[in-house]
């Protein structure tokens, strides 16, 4: 995984933005942080929980259209949906993502 991320200015905050919630807000950083090179987002309870940030921000984060919901083995997965247009990564035959069974088809 990569060690660093990138996004464009106005991308995080903006008025979509505005109108989360607290959790919603805070919700944000600690799953971008645990995102793979592909936006996935393998254990996000686990981000969220270690900042005491509520589940419910993740249906929200879904619902505002930063994330994608993904089913797959009766496990729940999350993609950010604009991660490509905003990581600028040098070297894109190194991906790698945290579940290696999902395939992502753009």
């Amino acid at each position: 995984m990569a060690n660093s991320r990138n996004y464009k200015k106005g991308w995080l905050v903006d008025d979509r933005f505005t109108d989360l919630s607290l959790d919603g807000k805070s919700a944000l950083l600690p799953l971008f942080d645990k995102a793979d090179d592909l936006g996935l987002i393998v254990n996000p309870k686990i981000a969220l929980r270690g900042q005491a940030i509520s589940d419910t921000a993740l249906q929200e984060l879904v619902d505002a259209g930063y994330l994608l919901r993904i089913e797959d083995n009766k496990r729940t997965f999350y993609l950010f949906r604009e991660w490509s247009g905003n990581q600028h990564l040098r070297h894109f035959h190194g991906l790698s993502t945290s579940y290696p069974a999902i395939t992502i088809l753009h």
